[in-house]
């Protein structure tokens, strides 16, 4: 079965890699361009970026950490830690407003990775994020988004399979004992950077 994603032409992003804040008429400018393409295509397309929800979980000045498994679809992204949460928006979740949909698409990730039922209110845009020096950035945009997390939700979190080895990072402190997906290295920068 083919599969179809979110994209937009590269060309409208500046060339800049790392996070940048959120620009409300480059979001505007994403949305008006956006179109589902073929992902084989967009896979392989210098044209295009895939627009990507990358979630982090807040709580008490500590982010969600976890490890890539095996049973995850991204192959070039097994066994990599990583700070974010998110996939492909796809048609399935498709509406009259491509706004939307992104956020049906956050609210369905986090459900599905973690089990957690969030309201899209829950969710809010601190930036993008571009990384053009690796294969997988190259193709890929992330829209990062934020959930704050309050302490009942941390009992209900569950790993999928996809993912393992949860646990919260303080920030302020390395990235060690695991080597982290490039997006998340990006972000933790960020965040050091910005604050939460």
């Amino acid at each position: 079965m083919s599969e179809y994603v979110l994209c937009f032409p590269r060309q409208i992003v500046p060339p800049v890699n790392g996070v940048i804040d959120f620009d409300d008429e480059l979001w505007q400018n994403i949305l008006k361009r956006s179109e589902f393409v073929l992902r084989q295509e967009a896979e392989t397309s210098r044209y295009y970026k895939q627009l990507i929800p990358y979630i982090y979980l807040l709580n008490d000045g500590r982010v969600l950490s976890y490890r890539r498994t095996p049973k995850g679809k991204e192959k070039r992204l097994h066994s990599l830690c990583s700070i974010g949460f998110g996939g492909h928006i796809n048609p399935v979740d498709n509406d009259a407003d491509i706004r939307a949909v992104v956020f049906k698409t956050a609210v369905r990730e986090i459900e599905e990775e973690l089990g957690l039922l969030l309201g899209e209110d829950r969710f809010s845009i601190r930036g993008f994020l571009n990384d053009d020096d690796n294969p997988v950035g190259f193709v890929h945009y992330g829209l990062v988004l934020r959930v704050i997390l309050d302490p009942d939700e941390l009992r209900q979190i569950k790993e999928e399979d996809a993912i393992s080895s949860l646990g919260f990072l303080e920030l302020g402190s390395n990235l060690e004992g695991c080597e982290y997906e490039t997006w998340s290295v990006l972000l933790w920068n960020y965040l050091l950077e910005k604050g939460v």
